[in-house]
């Protein structure tokens, strides 16, 4: 639990200080971060359904 009684609150407030340009970097960084990620894992492996299993494995590994 946070030390902040009033954590809610605090969180509330620093969500409101965000503005678009910070929304718009994050998302920019987001993307960007997925396209390395999928460039950099590239496989052709000859069985579609097993490179369907590894990139679904994939994602789920970038999801974490």
């Amino acid at each position: 639990m946070p030390d902040d009684p009033d954590y809610r609150e605090a969180a509330v407030e620093r969500v409101r200080a965000v503005g678009i340009a910070d929304v718009e970097a994050l998302h920019a960084a987001h993307c960007e971060w997925w396209r390395t990620f999928w460039s950099r894992s590239y496989v052709e492996l000859g069985n579609k359904t097993v490179e369907k299993q590894f990139y679904g494995s994939l994602y789920l590994l970038g999801s974490c």
